[in-house]
């Protein structure tokens, strides 16, 4: 595995989230974080594909249904 395929964490936070009164020393947390990692085989590593034009949309209307919605860079 390339070092660059892994990301650090970042926004990483942890909050309780549940307490039981009636369960003594009963306490719920939510560890949170975002990270990049990439799986499977890098397609842009290759000479033979350049992108021609790039769009972007708004999440969370990125599917494939919201294609004619997206906006050209």
């Amino acid at each position: 595995m390339r070092a660059d395929t892994v990301n650090i964490p970042v926004n990483i936070s942890a909050e309780a989230v549940d307490f039981s009164p009636d369960k003594a020393g009963y306490i719920c947390w939510a560890v949170t974080w975002q990270q990049t990692v990439y799986i499977g085989e890098d397609v842009w590593s290759s000479d033979f594909i350049i992108p021609v034009e790039i769009k972007f949309g708004y999440a969370p209307e990125v599917r494939t249904e919201y294609e004619d919605e997206y906006e050209s860079v």
